[in-house]
């Protein structure tokens, strides 16, 4: 379970035992934790299979190309259930990526270089005079 402390109570999120902390936009609740049945449906093995193959195509990578995304994961910042920012590892980048690319398109080739980041366009100024009449 995650916590941060706070002066009453703080943030929980997570489960201990058989008791879940969670938090929407109306506050912080606990719930009874459910143990989700296993449908094995169509999509499920789907996701399952296309992880397994992206597990493994990043085992396949050279040293050069892990390091690269592992590199480029740190330019990432993503947010956690309690907000707090954190960069995933190199292997979390990969698979996001190539999980996109393998759901668009199964038959594509999965990535072995991160995508290349956007350069930012430079702000545009604007200059306002005012006259009284």
């Amino acid at each position: 379970m995650k916590y941060t402390p706070g002066a009453i109570v703080g943030e929980l999120s997570g489960k201990q035992g058989c008791t879940v902390a969670s938090h929407n936009r109306f506050g912080a609740y606990f719930r009874t934790r459910v143990i989700p049945i296993n449908n094995r449906t169509a999509s499920q093995i789907n996701a399952r299979n296309s992880m397994g193959a992206l597990a493994k195509a990043w085992s396949s990578l050279t040293a050069a190309q892990q390091a690269a995304w592992n590199a480029a994961a740190t330019s990432i910042v993503l947010y956690d259930r309690l907000g707090k920012a954190y960069s995933p590892t190199g292997f979390q980048y990969y698979c996001s990526c190539g999980r996109n690319v393998y759901v668009y398109d199964p038959t594509a080739a999965l990535p072995t270089t991160p995508p290349a980041g956007a350069t930012p366009v430079a702000p545009l100024s604007l200059t306002i005079t005012a006259t009284s009449v």
